[in-house]
């Protein structure tokens, strides 16, 4: 089965926290197809420890799988706001991976919750709200966040309110930023010899049209909403990880390596993951 194809348009004209090696994908799509393109989603590396033989591993939404007293929440690929159902593990959405930290919190077997991560991250949107859901989640159970390949911007959103990170010595961790991309093909159209009008009612309405330029007023509006955004981020990760807000804003975006990461205090040791899971299994068997 190929890999499960969105529409560009998805993550256009939203803040979104994701690093800058899949936003330059995104972009170089984007330049290359305009705006209405499709985008393959990623294989997940990280399923290569959860396959299972009689479904290929196809799931409806982010699973709960329970190795003796662990509750383990697989979270993939980029991530997106509300349910997902099928997209999974291509993508990942709150809403799911929500719905699998309830069951795992309710359930009596499980002793611990391990949170397994691969994700460049993804939408802003229900992200810092399900990172506080976590957060006091662990009042209730000990919850880890073991990182597979990465943990980046809304993916690490996620890790930071957990009470463990571990990452591999070529894992990555980080790029705390929002970013949001538009598409102007108002150029590109009139070359084309086609005129578009947009009608409308309020000043403030469709004003990221791509069939139009953006005009400087609604370039600074949008810019504050992401510095506002990025400065919930900042300080997120700085109540999470106790760390000085200067400190991560210092860090201008960037991911980090898995030494460097948890020399800078974004993760707490560097280990392979399936040894951070059966050393967690083996704490609470």
């Amino acid at each position: 089965m190929s890999n499960p194809s969105l529409r560009l348009s998805t993550i256009l004209n939203k803040p979104l926290a994701l690093d800058h090696s899949r936003a330059s994908e995104l972009r170089s799509e984007l330049v290359s197809h305009g705006p209405h393109a499709t985008i393959v989603a990623q294989s997940p590396q990280a399923m290569s420890g959860f396959e299972d033989s009689e479904s290929n591993f196809h799931y409806w939404g982010v699973p709960l799988r329970i190795e003796r007293n662990v509750g383990i929440i697989p979270i993939t690929g980029l991530l997106l706001s509300g349910p997902g159902g099928f997209l999974y593990p291509y993508c990942s959405f709150y809403e799911d991976i929500r719905a699998r930290l309830d069951d795992a919190l309710d359930d009596s077997r499980i002793k611990a919750i391990a949170l397994w991560i691969d994700s460049p991250g993804g939408d802003v949107s229900q992200c810092l709200e399900l990172s506080d859901t976590i957060a006091q989640a662990r009042r209730r159970k000990p919850i880890v966040a073991i990182v597979y390949n990465s943990a980046n911007s809304a993916a690490y959103a996620l890790a930071c309110a957990t009470d463990i990170i571990t990452v591999p010595e070529t894992g990555m961790v980080g790029s705390i930023g929002v970013i949001m991309i538009h598409a102007d093909c108002s150029e590109m159209l009139q070359n084309k010899g086609v005129k578009t009008t947009v009608f409308r009612f309020g000043r403030h309405k469709a004003e990221l049209q791509e069939v139009e330029p953006l005009t400087p007023e609604i370039i600074n509006r949008e810019q504050a909403i992401v510095n506002a955004l990025g400065e919930k981020f900042v300080a997120l990760v700085a109540r999470n990880r106790s760390l000085d807000e200067g400190t991560i804003r210092a860090m201008e975006g960037e991911a980090y390596l898995g030494e460097r990461g948890v020399a800078l205090g974004l993760a707490d040791a560097t280990m392979p993951p399936h040894q951070a899971l059966d050393d967690l299994i083996e704490q609470f068997s």
